[in-house]
């Protein structure tokens, strides 16, 4: 806790004391100090109690439920509060009918920043026509303040009813490539969206932009989108450094972009790519003026914006000694040197991650945006919409899917279309938990190779938090680093608490982890992809 500042023994209050002693007398001095030891003692307790404080929110978890004889409900109550609570205890009722189900203490304190979840099952009769029901809740609890506490209200439960009759399920959803900007499975960047269309415009000249995220994520998706973010003023071409043949050096580098360059915007330039033979010979002359000079003239006051996927493939070329290592000047230079010329570099490790003898002599010219997962509502929306006419999910179906995907949209995808699959075959026409719990096998399987690639991105100290984590494994509980570093020195040899912590909150600015600040046990983590401990135990700790 920090000090107060009022406490005698704080230098600040000592020197304010004594400049006030030099202008008053004893007897003010004598007051003066009794003010100031009663303020310090109004203030401390005041800080004593807000510690001591919890406070708690009433939230319905599952808002979407599919009309049957008997639906199970949950709610969950968060400590927004700076202390803990304690005998928490919530009471439900049925609100068109009185219904009471049998209320819930919670056996454990509820710690800030956490929450509880409390289930009840309630048989339901309602009329054809009701599409909502309401939940009344009484809540009460206790914190260190010795208060008791109570609290109530209502929340609303939305009614599914599943199509009658089953028809055919169409699946709008591809797990592999990037989504076309047509793509009903496209969606929630629209924050993406205005960030590029604001940052890459700088008066006559433009911006860089670094952009990178997750595997699978959605980057590759994100700039097939740039024509339409970026309007008539940007000509956008859009190279993948994984169709850069094997070839070597800067003459193939240069050939290889130019091709992409000219495909991608001929219509608009009618530019030819120059011989192949002119780029052996003097590439970077042939790229300048035989290439970017023509393209320019012909865009006029247009501009030229080249987005670089998979960018951290130069650094391999360089290292396989197929490419110079003075690429990385020399598209400084041309980020420099061409003020209509706008790069946007995407890929996977952020710049600080990458070797700085190569990428800081670019990246630092560069506004780095971090691609992460979607918002919930985009998830959901990911989830729902496209089959919304055939197809219904249950609030606890689309619990489940959060717990084990979080809004990862590749492995929603291959996860929906998997259910999709399943509901044909049985001719269903709603999704409950359960049938999310069929499918994960066949996620892992059909996503394999993703999730092999996705761990191979871990460095090999990430790879055993990991690996710990999924050992310490339990729904809803968070472990800290002095247990991650306990099981890490017994497997893996010493390491210490402060690399564990920098560890995992590497691991949570990746999106992988939850972090908690503020718990009864301290600093906490947990897992925001909870498939990724399951696929983990499978594979490396059965």
């Amino acid at each position: 806790m920090e000090s107060n500042p009022l406490d005698r023994g704080d230098p600040a209050t000592d020197t304010a004391r004594r400049n006030l002693n030099q202008h008053f007398g004893v007897l003010e001095q004598i007051l003066l100090d009794q003010t100031v030891t009663h303020l310090r003692e109004l203030i401390g307790k005041e800080v004593s109690r807000l510690q001591g404080k919890a406070s708690l929110k009433v939230e319905l978890v599952t808002d979407r439920i599919i009309v049957a004889y008997q639906i199970t409900v949950i709610v969950r109550v968060i400590n927004s509060g700076l202390g803990p609570a304690y005998k928490v205890r919530l009471d439900v009722a049925m609100a068109h009918d009185g219904q009471l189900a049998k209320g819930i203490e919670n056996p454990l304190p509820i710690p800030p920043s956490s929450y509880a979840e409390f289930n009840f099952v309630f048989p339901l009769s309602i009329a054809e026509q009701v599409e909502s029901i309401g939940l009344d809740w009484t809540l009460k609890f206790e914190d260190l303040t010795k208060g008791h506490f109570q609290s109530n209200g209502v929340l609303a439960i939305h009614l599914l009813r599943a199509p009658s009759h089953y028809s055919w399920i169409e699946d709008p959803y591809i797990t592999g490539g990037r989504l076309d900007a047509n793509s009903p499975v496209f969606v929630g960047r629209e924050q993406e969206f205005d960030f590029i269309r604001n940052a890459v415009p700088r008066g006559n000249r433009n911006n860089h932009l670094v952009l990178t995220g997750l595997r699978r994520v959605g980057k590759s998706s994100l700039i097939s989108h740039l024509p339409n973010i970026m309007g008539s003023r940007y000509a956008c071409v859009n190279a993948d450094l994984h169709d850069l043949d094997i070839g070597w050096g800067m003459g193939n580098f240069l050939n290889w972009l130019s091709d992409q360059i000219c495909e991608q915007i001929c219509e608009q330039t009618g530019v030819a790519s120059p011989e192949p033979e002119s780029f052996i010979a003097q590439p970077k002359v042939t790229f300048e003026q035989k290439l970017l000079a023509p393209v320019f003239e012909a865009l006029g006051e247009r501009h030229l914006l080249i987005a670089l996927d998979e960018f951290e493939l130069l650094e391999d070329r360089v290292t396989d000694k197929r490419l110079e290592p003075d690429v990385f000047s020399y598209v400084r230079y041309l980020m420099m040197q061409y003020p209509r010329l706008a790069f946007v570099f995407v890929g996977v490790k952020r710049p600080e991650a990458l070797s700085p003898d190569y990428w800081y002599k670019l990246f630092n010219v560069c506004i780095h945006r971090r691609i992460g997962l979607l918002d919930s509502i985009a998830a959901r929306r990911l989830i729902t919409q496209p089959v919304a006419d055939t197809l219904i999910y249950d609030g606890l179906a689309l619990r489940r899917i959060e717990q084990l995907f979080s809004s990862y949209p590749f492995y929603l995808q291959v996860l929906c279309s998997s259910v999709i699959q399943h509901a044909r075959r049985e001719q269903r026409t709603y999704v409950l938990a359960e049938h999310i719990e069929k499918v994960i096998p066949e996620v892992f399987d059909r996503a394999g190779q993703q999730l092999i690639a996705l761990w191979r991105d871990f460095s090999q100290m990430q790879q055993h938090a990991l690996l710990a984590l999924s050992y310490l494994y339990q729904p809803m509980i968070t472990n800290t680093p002095a247990q991650v570093t306990d099981y890490m020195n017994k497997r893996y040899g010493s390491v210490t608490e402060t690399q564990v912590r920098e560890v995992l909150y590497q691991l949570h600015q990746s999106d992988i982890l939850w972090l908690h600040t503020e718990s009864l046990r301290g600093e906490g983590f947990s897992w925001r992809i909870g498939a990724l401990p399951i696929w983990i135990k499978d594979r490396f700790l059965a």
